[in-house]
């Protein structure tokens, strides 16, 4: 039977996102420490966490590296609990490194995400976008995050995110 059109075929015919499997980091040496802000850095630029801020959140909150099963990192994760509601955790900062991007790697990182909330003790995820990043926003929809706020000068001028949640 032929296809419809080729965006039809190209859907059929694209290979599954890969597995992505998460990993909590709770010892660091230095090396990894500076190769995991600089992972930081290329995806958050001049925001992205420095080297101490990533030692106090390993220690305070939870880091977690994300693998494709052959055991290539694809991404990386901070989570801290919010004070207020200790079943929540606020997303700090996540990536999917650059070479993996667009490939399905951010929707299996968030799926397994999700999955591992319960091992936190927590039911539920908090974090902020630039309404300008529309892809995260569609990725983050998609996995059931719903809008709960729109603040102006979030992190300073000219620094306006969404705050969105999943339960």
């Amino acid at each position: 039977m032929p296809y419809a059109d080729a965006a039809c075929r190209a859907r059929v015919h694209s290979p599954a996102p890969p597995r992505v499997e998460l990993e909590r980091i709770t010892e660091f040496s230095s090396e990894r420490l500076v190769e995991l802000a600089h992972l930081d850095r290329q995806a958050f630029g001049s925001a992205g966490l420095r080297v101490y801020e990533l030692a106090v959140l390993a220690e305070a909150g939870i880091v977690l590296e994300a693998r494709r099963a052959g055991g290539e990192r694809v991404g990386g994760c901070q989570l801290i609990r919010v004070c207020d509601k200790p079943d929540m955790l606020w997303v700090v900062g996540i990536y999917v490194v650059p070479k993996w991007q667009n490939r399905g790697v951010g929707t299996s990182f968030m799926q397994a995400l999700i999955t591992k909330l319960p091992e936190f003790e927590a039911s539920g995820l908090r974090l902020t976008v630039d309404r300008e990043n529309t892809p995260a926003v569609r990725l983050y929809e998609h996995a059931g995050f719903l809008l709960v706020d729109e603040v102006d000068e979030f992190y300073g001028p000219g620094e306006d995110r969404l705050v969105m949640e999943w339960h």
